[in-house]
């Protein structure tokens, strides 16, 4: 029987932990991003996991046709950004390693919704997809 070299089970091993590792991590990312059902009481219990609530907080409610204070009754204010105000509510909405994912609702001065945005790498609403709108609505103009 020939001897394996050591060299080929070194690398054996070494391409079946990356494998394993890789696999691992990619049932651990979608476990992380399963998206969670909308309550009130889910949103303000947990707010590392608001962000795998957007979709459905999206699809239950219209917010442009909300006030201020449906707002604050609907979603509170736990992790509220120092940021926020009668202008703006800032909704931290998960962990972010370089930048925070949160949830942005802004009013007019008679505190209707004008417009949300999401600030998530993960979501349609994405600021930097909104950020490109801007642009190519300051540019047609």
């Amino acid at each position: 029987m020939k001897k394996i070299p050591k060299a080929i089970i070194i690398t054996s091993i070494i391409v079946l932990i990356l494998f394993l590792s890789n696999l691992v991590f990619i049932v651990i990312e979608n476990n992380l991003h399963t998206p969670i059902e909308f309550t009130s009481e889910k949103w303000n219990q947990d707010i590392w996991q608001r962000e795998r609530m957007i979709d459905s907080l999206n699809s239950k409610y219209d917010f442009v046709s909300m006030k201020y204070d449906q707002i604050i009754e609907l979603l509170g204010e736990n992790g509220v950004s120092e940021d926020s105000g009668k202008d703006k509510m800032i909704y931290y909405t998960g962990k972010g390693t370089f930048i925070q994912p949160f949830l942005m609702i802004q009013f007019d001065e008679d505190g209707n919704v004008t417009e949300t945005m999401v600030n998530s790498v993960n979501h349609e609403k994405s600021l930097f997809k909104w950020i490109a709108n801007k642009i190519v609505l300051f540019m047609t103009k």
